[in-house]
């Protein structure tokens, strides 16, 4: 019998322990098979200037700012939100909206400059102020610009 109250305390730390590493490996962001590096794809943000292609039709195809609200305007369409949609996610939506206008409508959006990923600098640094984000920055990056 005293075998047994000594086993139940051991399983019990093993449970929790492997609970606790099975909930951490869990918690890893998961990553899009399309982006393929590993990466989470772009998401687009207000600021962002993106310019936007319809295959055989120039007149549609235009660049745009999205403006603070997460929006843009195109002819047709009118306004629509685009802030925190992928590239993607986005032509694809145009393309579903433009084919009651264009017929077999292809519409690729593409980010011409990313006005959207700034950082903050603040404190005791030598230029303190607003930066923009190119590439993948973390913090001593940060300080270092």
């Amino acid at each position: 019998m005293r075998r047994v109250v000594l086993i139940i305390p051991f399983l019990f730390i093993l449970v929790l322990i492997s609970h606790h590493v099975w909930a951490d490996a869990g918690a890893l962001p998961e990553t899009s098979p399309s982006s393929g590096s590993g990466t989470a794809p772009y998401c687009i943000g207000p600021g962002d200037i993106l310019e936007i292609t319809v295959w055989e039709n120039a007149d549609l195809s235009r660049q745009r700012s999205v403006l603070p609200d997460g929006t843009i305007t195109l002819l047709l369409l009118g306004s629509f939100v685009a802030a925190g949609k992928t590239v993607t996610t986005l032509g694809r939506e145009l393309s579903e909206k433009l084919i009651q206008f264009v017929l077999d409508p292809i519409a690729t959006v593409s980010v011409l400059q990313p006005n959207s990923l700034n950082i903050y600098v603040i404190g005791k640094v030598h230029n303190p102020g607003r930066f923009q984000l190119v590439g993948s920055v973390d913090v001593f990056k940060a300080l270092a610009m």
